[in-house]
Order: C-alpha cells, then sequence, then structure tokens
C-alpha cells in the first residue's frame, strides 16, 4: 500500500469486514509487514476518531509495533470506515481481519 491514495476506505469481501485490533504477526496478509489497528474500534457515539496503526517488523528481532502512524476510524453503524495514507514501508499492507491469521 506505498502507492495508496489518501482516502477512506472500507474492508469487505477477502479481506474481512475491519481491521484487526491486534498483534499480526510479520508475513501475513499477503505481506512482510501487515499493518494493524492498534487500539479498540469506536462506537457509533463516539464518531470519528484517532487511532495509531502498527507495522509488524521481522528485521532484527520480531515485534509486532515497529513503527506508530496516526490514522482516523469511523464506526458507521455496521461497518468501520478508516482514513488511510500510503504506508511507509514498501513492504507493507493494511490488514484486514481475514487475512490476518492467529492474532497475538
Amino acid at each position: 500500500d506505498s502507492g495508496l491514495v489518501t482516502g477512506w476506505y472500507r474492508f469487505q469481501g477477502a479481506a474481512g469486514d475491519r481491521m484487526p485490533d491486534k498483534c499480526v504477526l510479520f508475513h501475513r496478509c499477503g505481506t512482510s509487514r501487515p499493518v494493524w489497528l492498534n487500539g479498540a474500534h469506536p462506537t457509533v457515539a463516539e464518531g470519528v476518531v484517532t487511532r495509531t496503526v502498527c507495522y509488524s517488523n521481522y528485521s532484527h528481532r520480531p515485534t509486532c509495533c515497529d513503527l506508530g502512524k496516526i490514522i482516523k476510524v469511523k464506526n458507521c453503524n455496521g461497518y468501520y470506515v478508516y482514513e488511510l495514507h500510503r504506508t511507509t514501508y514498501w513492504r507493507s499492507r493494511f490488514c484486514g481481519n481475514a487475512g490476518a491469521g492467529k492474532l497475538h
């Protein structure tokens, strides 16, 4: 997702219906550095909230949150949308809950 255009996105289909909110191990979601939501999904009443996304790392020693970036998330009464920006690393991708495998 290093070429992603900044905008609001919804996870659907094979990706699942939301971004995982627990650690996703490296080499999941079709990439070496999956990006996942570090924090709870908002309620409808909370409106648009600010959250951090984390990049799982595989280089020197495995870590779940190598680099945190700020995004916005909104609960649209039954589904979530995320204001995403291009990823920092070229081998990284925003992860949907269907591609995450076992969460840690």
